[in-house]
Parts: C-alpha cells; structure tokens; sequence
C-alpha cells in the first residue's frame, strides 16, 4: 500500500516548510522508508501545493507518521489540515 499525503503553506514560508520536510524525511528514512516529495509548480494566491509521497507503508505507519511529522515542526507552518490518502497498486 502506498499513502499520498497533501497540504498548503503559503509561499513565503517555503524555507521553513522545507526544513521541516528534511527533518521529517530524514527520520523516515532511518525507518527504512523511501519518502518522496513533490509540490505543484506555480503558486496560486501566494500558497503552494505540497505531496508526500510514501510507497510499501508497513501496517503502523499512520501512527509513525503523525508522530514524526509532530517532531518535525510542520504543522506550525501548514495551512488547515495534511490529507492522506491511501492506494493499493492494481495489476492489469
């Protein structure tokens, strides 16, 4: 299973945002997740778009996830809620 999640934050706190996402990746990553990062390409009305993208999540991982983006410091500089959505890969 692989989880998408998505938030906005105003453009000018891109630094902090990206801070945030260093600390957060970086965590994961010493769990032995693969996190990605993306975000749209244009801003629109001064917020961006941000996705993070997490692939083969073990069965904890909502949990993992709420606590290290805790740590991280991002919610201070997010707009409303993160989304996350869950997708299963379907063969065809």
């Amino acid at each position: 299973m692989h989880c998408y999640v998505y938030f906005k934050a105003h453009l000018n706190n891109q630094t902090a945002v990206l801070q945030c996402l260093t600390r957060l990746q970086t965590s994961l990553r010493q769990l032995g997740l693969k996190p990605e990062v993306q975000k749209r390409p244009n801003a629109h009305d001064g917020i961006e778009t941000w996705m993070e993208i997490y692939r083969d999540i073990p069965e904890d991982f909502e949990e993992t996830l709420a606590k290290t983006v805790s740590q991280s410091g991002l919610y201070s500089h997010i707009i409303g809620k993160r989304h996350l959505e869950y997708f299963v890969t379907v063969t065809v």
